[in-house]
C-alpha cells in the first residue's frame, strides 16, 4: 500500500514514549534530527504518515511524516521498523510545554541489577552518560519495589545476578506498559534468552563505557507503536 496517491489521506500511526525522561533523550538524539524510527509492520519507502507522539506531561504532538527508509527481518536481530522522516518540526503550539517540560525535568531513574562491584561500575557509566538517579537492586525485593513505582531503564547483568536478574527482566517486561531494559551476558545463549524475552538492548557483559553508552541511548529514545 502506498500512501502518495493523489486524494489519499496520509495513515496514522500513535506512538508513545514511556516516561518524560524517555522522550527527553529521544528528542535529543532522533527527534532533533527531523525524523524517528518506529518499530512496526514497515510501510513501503514514500508513505505519508501522521504521527501522534504522546508524551508524559504534555499529551499529544502531531506530526506530518514520510517513509524514507525501512528494515526488513535480518540475521543481525536488529529491530524490524521504519524511518520517519518529518515534513516540519513539531507543532510550534507545543514549544512553551516542552521547554517546561525540559526546565523541571530531574533526570531519569536507572535500576542496576548485578553483583556489588557490576553495580558499582553501571552506576559509574550511567552518570557519565546522562543526568539520572542510580538505584542499586541489592535483593530482588528492592528491584520489585523500583520497577512497580515507575523507573525509566532497567540494567541487568546476568552474570552475577542469577536467578534475581532473570525474574527482574520478566517483571520489568511484564507491566502493562513495559519497562526499557538492557541485559548483559558474557554467553551467547543467555544473550539469545534475553532477546526472546523482548529486552531492548542486548550488550556482552562485561560492557566497554561506549557499547553501554550507546545501549542506554538506543534504549531510551525508542518509541512504541500505541
Amino acid at each position: 500500500m502506498n500512501n502518495r496517491r493523489s486524494g489519499r489521506a496520509p495513515l496514522k500511526l500513535a506512538v508513545n514514549y514511556r516516561t518524560r525522561g524517555a522522550f527527553l533523550v529521544a528528542y535529543s538524539v532522533n527527534l532533533s534530527k527531523g525524523g524517528v524510527f518506529i518499530e512496526a509492520e514497515p510501510l513501503p519507502v514514500g508513505s505519508d504518515v501522521r504521527l501522534s507522539l504522546t508524551v508524559p506531561g504534555v499529551g499529544a504532538l502531531e506530526v506530518d511524516g514520510l517513509v524514507t527508509w525501512v528494515r526488513e527481518a535480518n540475521s543481525a536481530g536488529l529491530p524490524v521498523g521504519m524511518g520517519i522522516h518529518f515534513r516540519r518540526g513539531l507543532d510550534v503550539e507545543h514549544g512553551e510545554a516542552i521547554d517546561r517540560l525540559v526546565s523541571t525535568f530531574e533526570g531519569l531513574e536507572i535500576l542496576v541489577v548485578g553483583s556489588a562491584d557490576r553495580r558499582a561500575l553501571l552506576r559509574r557509566y550511567a552518570a557519565s552518560i546522562l543526568a539520572c538517579d542510580t538505584v542499586e537492586g541489592e535483593s530482588l525485593k528492592t528491584a520489585a519495589v523500583v520497577i512497580n513505582d515507575g523507573v525509566d531503564l532497567v540494567i541487568v547483568d546476568l552474570d552475577t545476578s542469577g536467578g534475581d536478574g532473570l525474574e527482574v527482566v520478566r517483571m520489568a517486561r511484564g507491566g502493562a506498559v513495559p519497562t526499557p531494559i538492557i541485559a548483559l551476558a558474557g554467553d551467547e545463549e543467555t544473550r539469545d534468552w534475553a532477546r526472546a524475552m523482548g529486552v531492548d538492548q542486548v550488550v556482552r557483559d562485561p560492557p566497554t563505557f561506549a557499547e553501554l553508552q550507546q545501549a542506554v541511548l538506543a534504549a531510551l529514545s525508542r518509541p512504541t507503536p500505541g
